[in-house]
């Protein structure tokens, strides 16, 4: 049975390994794919190579970018090709009218470019059914980091949370399996709810110094400052922090080097310790996302 996509023209414009995958689950499903800004001996089988920009994206009905985006210059992301990959003003007019152009955030250059140039921007990492998919292989690479940074094991340890969404939950769910003293720190007393469901601790995010001398491991995920100088003196020299917030993260950096605590900054997880997962999950919810858009 073909799938609803087949015969459709798909343009994957730079990338990393994620692409390479989700390249390869499209073709199986009978999709013309284009690929460029990646080396044409890395490509899947059935992927089309092509080098002149404008002229696949004119044909295309569907553009698919890096997860992360682009930059304010129109510069995208390239893991497999020594040449430059940028969107000028040229190639944005070769795009048809309303063509869906996926990313997974979209920064205002590009939201700009989508009123003047008329296509349709989606950006997929908004989309519930990826973010659920991703919390996973986030939260395995998290874990894996604390551990690899620490002394400890997980079991056994004391564990703070911040926030309580899709990869909170996620984090939780698995550092309790493991045998950690898990705790989520979040602003809702609904969140809150949900952990003590979980039989995690639970704690309000404006109390959470009362447990912060006690933390072994700290995973952030709410995107602005909840670590801050004042929060970070609180916590024991052997702490390792994991900030899984998008750029700036939720944690004073600077401070904690200053201190000599232990805080790394690792958004898009996924695409780093798992591509080809991650790929598969971008090609089981892309094909959806363009289902319910293209005509």
């Amino acid at each position: 049975m073909s799938h609803i996509l087949a015969g459709k023209s798909i343009v994957v414009l730079g990338g990393d390994r994620r692409q390479l995958f989700l390249m390869e689950n499209l073709v199986r499903k009978g999709i013309m794919v284009t690929a460029v800004g990646f080396s044409k001996e890395l490509l899947p089988k059935g992927v089309d190579f092509s080098t002149e920009i404008n002229s696949v994206l004119e044909h295309a009905s569907a553009i698919i970018l890096p997860m992360p985006g682009i930059d304010n210059h129109g510069q995208i992301k390239v893991a497999f090709s020594e040449k430059p990959l940028r969107l000028t003003h040229e190639n944005l007019r070769n795009i048809p009218k309303n063509v869906p152009v996926l990313v997974g955030a979209a920064n205002e250059q590009l939201k700009q470019w989508s009123k003047d140039y008329g296509f349709k921007l989606i950006e997929i990492a908004n989309d519930d059914q990826l973010a659920i998919l991703n919390s996973i292989p986030t939260a395995e690479g998290a874990l894996a980091l604390a551990m690899n940074e620490s002394p400890i094991t997980l079991h056994g340890s004391f564990v703070i949370i911040f926030g309580f969404g899709r990869v909170g939950v996620t984090l939780a769910r698995l550092s309790k399996s493991m045998g950690a003293d898990t705790w989520v720190a979040a602003r809702k007393p609904s969140a809150l709810a949900r952990a003590s469901e979980m039989g995690c601790g639970q704690i309000l995010m404006a109390e959470m110094d009362t447990i912060l001398s006690r933390a072994d491991f700290i995973f952030n995920t709410v995107p602005q400052l909840v670590l801050g100088q004042k929060a970070i003196d609180y916590l024991p020299p052997s702490a390792v922090i994991i900030d899984l917030a998008s750029a700036p993260g939720g944690v004073d950096f600077q401070y904690a080097q200053e201190v000599g605590i232990k805080a790394l900054l690792v958004p898009g997880l996924p695409g780093k310790v798992a591509p080809k997962t991650a790929g598969e999950m971008l090609a089981r919810v892309i094909p959806r996302i363009l289902s319910e858009t293209l005509p």
